[in-house]
């Protein structure tokens, strides 16, 4: 089965389409893709964070587009054709409205408000003050409990315990951190970026002052996270 919700937009519209499936343990694979009149595919995805599927798509012309999900069986089986039935239930989200992929930087203290800039889709604001006491559900962004930082370049020093949120913004770029450590004092070292939407598959590696390798980390737990 494929589900067909047409749409009309107007050039330059942009349109944000997330499916629900997968955490609703729903038995499909969501797939969802945005065709024109004549069914031609403009734009598809898969999976993003999770198992379920998102899109931006950005209208070329004024005129009705329809979108479309659709799915195989999960858990996967042999069967190559679209799945079916009373447990392939979904959700789909569409609106050409704001929407707030994330915010910058990624977290902020548990303490009074801070201000964050807003990346994403049809925002009016780039900046806004969050109080971390009562954040809009609609702001997709982590309480911490620790100092919070933002990446600098070089070899930046933080503090332990602390957070950075930082941007790998050119192939091959590695951002470095400095830190503090006592003797046999454990430290424990965590790379988050699938959950806050990014593509980013992360390794994380201690270096000691002479460059040579004390531990690194690539996955854990069946995650892309060290």
């Amino acid at each position: 089965d494929v589900d067909s919700f047409a749409v009309d937009l107007t050039a330059g519209q942009v349109l944000v389409a997330r499916v629900e499936a997968y955490v609703l343990a729903a038995g499909f694979d969501a797939m969802l893709r945005v065709v024109d009149s004549a069914g031609s595919i403009l734009a598809f995805n898969h999976d993003h964070v999770t198992m379920d599927p998102f899109l931006v798509f950005t209208a070329p012309r004024d005129g009705r587009y329809v979108v479309q999900t659709m799915g195989h069986a999960y858990p996967a089986s042999s069967d190559i054709r679209f799945a079916g039935g009373e447990t392939c239930l979904y959700r789909l989200h569409l609106t050409t409205g704001p929407v707030v992929r994330h915010t910058w930087p990624l977290a902020i203290p548990r303490g009074g408000p801070t201000e964050v800039g807003l990346e994403g889709w049809n925002l009016s604001n780039s900046r806004v003050l969050l109080d971390p006491a009562a954040p809009p559900a609609s702001m997709p962004v982590e309480l911490s409990d620790h100092p919070e930082a933002v990446e600098t370049g070089g070899d930046q020093a933080l503090a332990v315990p602390s957070a950075v949120s930082g941007r790998l913004e050119s192939p091959g770029q590695q951002d470095r951190y400095a830190f503090t450590a006592k003797k046999d004092s454990p430290l424990v070292f965590a790379v988050t970026g699938r959950r806050h939407g990014s593509e980013i598959d992360p390794w994380l590696k201690i270096l000691d002052p002479a460059g040579q390798e004390l531990a690194a980390g690539d996955d854990e737990g069946g995650s892309l996270e060290p």
